[in-house]
């Protein structure tokens, strides 16, 4: 087996001209560390591409033994051999013993090491069609607009001008794509760019990894190559300025690469640690920079990975948990790629193991809104995300979290699992109360047209059970609570600018909306519809994208009324029954299900907001740590 801290390149070369078969000699490099490294690096390429079919396989002389690759490596090395301008290149099929499990975890774990210290690294997409050479043009072309935008890592930060640039949604016209060069009546040249993207290489998870660090990288199409950076900005710029064309590409495409390829451009604010070392300076080899592991997995859900627990090994050598182990913390058993363990278990362990790395932080329980929708795989703990599912059409926009020091932002404890407890996960936090009515919409469009029922069902189902209208607790009333809960508690921008307060948005919101969903047919009726939307837009402020603001919040959630009185909006999934709780270190309320003959073990439903709820923690003690005191609860 290799040892931890090297890896094997291979110096090949192919027999004949046109034959698919190579030589190959491996040779072992030790690679310095990320940090305070004492010796030049070796200079090597590293390649990517797509296996593609493994039963299709041609052979390979290696150290003078036949092995067999798959036909798509075959002709990639075919293709880039004659781009690579160094000695050595690393292939992953070849220089890693599938066969031996420990030996392909240790190396999986310096994967991300092993791309970013490459000189550079050669990405196979597959062979070239008719117009690829027309396709490299363009995307040239188009990356030339956006001025350099993703080619350098310290300019390109989360706040630089040219990323505000490019990524301000800009709906040119036709006139002013010609005067840029870049006609969107040609549909020759814009269908070639569009269909370049459409190849499998763009959505491989392994990817993310080995071009996410690369300060060079070529992409090789048959007898072409791009630049990787100039690729990533022509997405941007398609994104972000052609939506005029957009509707006559995109339903053309099987795979949307320019959507994978477009995230791909993660500002270096992402970046945390090693680009700021002074001792870095005049080193023989770049510092290596991280992501937020959490943000990887969100960002990269959707890519397709072979195996499904590499959606979590391919991400933790490009993940600051990493970067925490290199630099000196003792690195997290629960964190090591191992593929004897089953799909529930590494991203169980990964989950586990991103809350106890982060329990020092405020948030450290973050990652449990990602946990909706929940696995259907039986045995599944409700508190794991199941990083396979990428249909999210049914999770509502993330709520805002809560402002201001309130329990439910105070450090999380972590409380390591007792014998046969792996499954489970201790929290702390405050019940806020079960929920004795929910709404029966959770379609915005349903609430909508049934707005003013909505609004007095919650007023008669307030009276009736505390035989008042004023909301139990803050000075609002009830209509005041259940408006602003629609909203997640915080006012769009338009009614913020002027002034409006909580209390006359509950007076007005049920009007704003059926005056919106006036008829519009004719001239006459829109001209009626305009007339008395006209006051709310001048008085009050409301916005055009006041609509859009209500559907992002409220879709895929219900609105609540719990037995002590609260009044809020959950996960469409709730129940009369389940409880709402603040746990320490979420910073959002959330909805939990009592487990049956189980005290103190709840299920995870998902977020929640309640009306309120911060002054419902301020009066809770604190312990000898300065950590709120709280409830002590077991997800399952």
């Amino acid at each position: 087996m290799l040892a931890a801290e090297k890896h094997r390149s291979t110096h090949m070369a192919p027999i004949g001209i046109g034959i698919a078969f190579f030589v190959t000699q491996l040779t072992e490099i030790k690679l310095p560390g990320a940090y305070n490294p004492t010796e030049p690096p070796p200079k090597y390429a590293a390649l990517s591409y797509t296996w593609g079919d493994t039963a299709v396989t041609v052979p390979l002389i290696c150290n003078g033994m036949e092995m067999q690759i798959t036909q798509n490596l075959s002709e990639a090395l075919h293709m880039t051999l004659r781009v690579n301008p160094y000695e050595f290149l690393w292939v992953d099929q070849i220089c890693i013993n599938q066969e031996d499990n420990a030996e392909k975890a240790g190396q999986v774990k310096r994967m991300a090491l092993i791309y970013h210290r490459a000189q550079t690294v050669l990405a196979w997409i597959g062979p070239e069609e008719h117009d690829t050479g027309l396709a490299v043009e363009w995307i040239e072309k188009v990356a030339s607009l956006t001025k350099g935008f993703g080619n350098d890592v310290f300019r390109d930060n989360n706040n630089s001008e040219d990323r505000r640039k490019v990524e301000t949604v800009e709906n040119l016209s036709s006139i002013q794509s010609d005067d840029l060069g870049v006609p969107f009546s040609n549909d020759e040249a814009w269908r070639a760019f569009s269909s370049f993207y459409d190849r499998p290489w763009f959505q491989r998870f392994w990817v993310v990894q080995e071009a996410l660090p690369a300060r060079e990288a070529q992409v090789v199409c048959g007898s072409h190559s791009v630049d990787w950076h100039a690729l990533k900005a022509a997405a941007a710029w398609y994104t972000f300025k052609a939506g005029l064309i957009q509707p006559r590409y995109d339903s053309t495409r099987q795979i949307d690469g320019i959507k994978y390829t477009r995230a791909m451009n993660l500002p270096w604010s992402f970046r945390l640690g090693s680009e700021f070392l002074a001792g870095l300076l005049g080193q023989n080899v770049r510092p290596v920079y991280r992501w937020n592991f959490e943000s990887l997995l969100t960002t990269f859900r959707g890519r397709l990975a072979g195996d499904a627990r590499d959606k979590v090994f391919a991400l933790l050598g490009i993940s600051t948990l990493a970067s925490n182990a290199e630099d000196g913390e003792q690195e997290s058993p629960l964190l090591q790629p191992n593929y004897d363990k089953s799909v529930m278990e590494v991203y169980r362990d990964a989950t586990r193991g991103l809350i106890e790395s982060d329990s020092r932080f405020h948030g450290a329980l973050a990652i449990l809104k990602h946990a909706v929708p929940r696995s259907a795989e039986p045995g599944w703990p409700s508190w794991v995300p199941d990083w396979r599912i990428t249909d999210m059409s049914d999770v509502g926009y993330a709520l805002p979290a809560y402002d201001g020091r309130v329990g439910n932002r105070a450090e999380h404890r972590c409380v390591a699992p007792g014998p046969g407890e792996d499954n489970q996960l201790h929290v702390e936090g405050h019940i806020l109360g079960k929920v004795v009515h929910r709404s029966e919409y959770h379609h915005i469009s349903d609430l909508i047209m049934n707005i003013r029922a909505q609004r007095d069902e919650c007023r008669s189902v307030y009276s009736e059970r505390f035989s008042t209208d004023k909301y139990l607790h803050t000075p609002d009333n009830v209509d005041t609570a259940w408006a602003m809960s629609l909203q997640g508690g915080q006012l769009q921008k338009g009614f913020a600018a002027k002034e409006t307060t909580p209390a006359q948005y509950g007076e007005i919101l049920v009007d704003i909306l059926e005056t919106m969903m006036l008829p519009r047919v004719t001239p006459e009726q829109e001209k009626h519809r305009q007339e008395l939307i006209n006051p709310y837009m001048n008085d009050y402020g409301l916005d055009p994208d006041w609509l859009e603001y209500c559907r992002l919040r409220y879709c895929e959630r219900r609105w609540f009324v719990t037995e002590e009185g609260h009044i809020g909006i959950g996960n469409w999934k709730m129940e009369e029954g389940d409880m709402v709780a603040l746990l320490w270190g979420l910073d959002v309320a959330c909805v939990l299900r009592p487990v049956l003959g189980k005290p103190d073990a709840y299920e995870f439903v998902g977020e929640a907001y309640c009306h309120g709820a911060q002054g419902a923690v301020e009066g809770l003690g604190k312990d000898g740590e300065g950590k709120s005191l709280g409830t002590k609860m077991v997800l399952v």
